[in-house]
């Protein structure tokens, strides 16, 4: 059936996210309930099935083929909507239950320890740099220096200043992955990464992250756009990947827990599922590289969509960015009007509104909008 290959290459490259990111994680967990399924492995009296039994009498035939393709789109179809949910689900928002609080919680409480070493070990190193920096200038002051201690004190402590800068390396790769706040992390290293992003991509420029992160992708030039698209849709592969290979394996362990010959199945999903949530934390990473970059490129374009005035410095940066915090993050519209009392700039006219100025689009002046 060589149509069929044409059908999907040619249906992979117009659909895309569609096939990485629900298709190819839905076929995997169809394929393994179909196989257990169609073997009978769930029956009592079919103990100790074999790789070669789940494949006998195996035919592929046109009808089948494509009733296994609709089935699969319509499940995908179904589940599109529950992505969102799984994605959170692989972050750890679990809160809202006793059970899924306290599961947060024992979950979380690594990742808070993880943290504090990582912050213990950064104050040490700044410690340790400030005594060198004090050492050698008492020495060169002609003070007594290290040279004047015994040889053995003199070699525990470069060991200790040796292990100590070695944690403050490896602390330096780990804090960056969580956020600002210890309170703040997640039981997952996924969601510490994503949430780190948040925290840190529109932030550094006194914008809200989550409510404008959509609004600056609206600016981004078509080659960011396709990489930053590119990111998120390897991001939300993964992610499924992983819940469907863990669903896929909790079957197959209820299918093949008393076949001996197929038991490393189970062990086989679990791993895969294991690799894609690796894939996950790093697909998040470069996730959030392209957030920085967005915002770094693009978040004047933001203002300018607005029609307010653009900062002339970090300070006016500061202060409308926090004003903008306020309107967005608004309960209501009564609430939000109260916040929204601007004086517009439409960038097409040659002036700013009420300057007698004539500075042109590209010579305007800087002066804050008033919210």
């Amino acid at each position: 059936m060589p149509w069929l290959g044409t059908i999907l290459v040619a249906g992979g490259a117009a659909l895309g996210r569609l096939v990485a990111v629900q298709l190819l994680p839905t076929a995997v967990l169809a394929v393994v309930v179909w196989v257990t399924v169609r073997a009978s492995a769930f029956n009592d009296a079919t103990k100790g099935l074999q790789w070669r039994d789940l494949f006998t009498n195996f035919q592929v035939d046109t009808g089948g083929v494509l009733l296994f393709i609709v089935i699969l789109f319509a499940l995908a179809a179904l589940l599109q909507p529950f992505e969102i949910a799984a994605v959170r689900l692989l972050e750890g928002y679990w809160q809202g239950n006793p059970v899924g609080d306290a599961a947060a919680n024992l979950f979380a409480s690594r990742h808070r320890r993880r943290v504090r070493k990582a912050e213990k070990a950064l104050q040490a190193g700044r410690e340790l740099y400030v005594k060198q920096a004090r050492e050698e200038t008492s020495s060169g002051n002609g003070q007594d220096g290290e040279q004047n201690r015994p040889v053995n004190e003199q070699t525990n402590a470069r060991c200790e200043a040796w292990r100590i800068e070695q944690r403050a390396d490896r602390a330096r790769k780990v804090r960056p992955k969580y956020p600002p706040g210890v309170n703040e992390v997640l039981p997952t290293m996924l969601g510490n990464v994503l949430r780190a992003a948040e925290r840190r991509a529109g932030e550094r420029y006194y914008l809200p992250t989550v409510e404008t992160l959509a609004r600056v992708c609206e600016h981004l030039s078509e080659r960011l756009g396709a990489a930053y698209d590119a990111a998120v849709n390897a991001l939300d592969a993964a992610a499924m990947m992983t819940i469907s290979t863990a669903a896929a394996a909790v079957v197959s362990m209820a299918a093949f827990y008393d076949d001996p010959g197929l038991r490393w199945v189970p062990i086989a999903l679990v791993v895969t599922s294991a690799l894609s949530y690796r894939g996950a934390v790093v697909a998040a990473a470069q996730y959030g590289t392209f957030m920085d970059i967005a915002y770094d490129f693009h978040r004047f374009d933001l203002i300018k969509a607005l029609h307010l005035d653009l900062p002339a410095n970090t300070e006016e940066e500061r202060t409308l960015g926090k004003e903008l915090e306020k309107f967005w993050k608004a309960s209501n519209a009564k609430e939000a009007q109260a916040v929204w009392k601007t004086e517009y700039w439409h960038y097409e006219e040659n002036t700013r509104p009420g300057s007698s100025s004539h500075a042109t689009n590209n010579e305007h002046p800087h002066s804050p909008g008033y919210l």
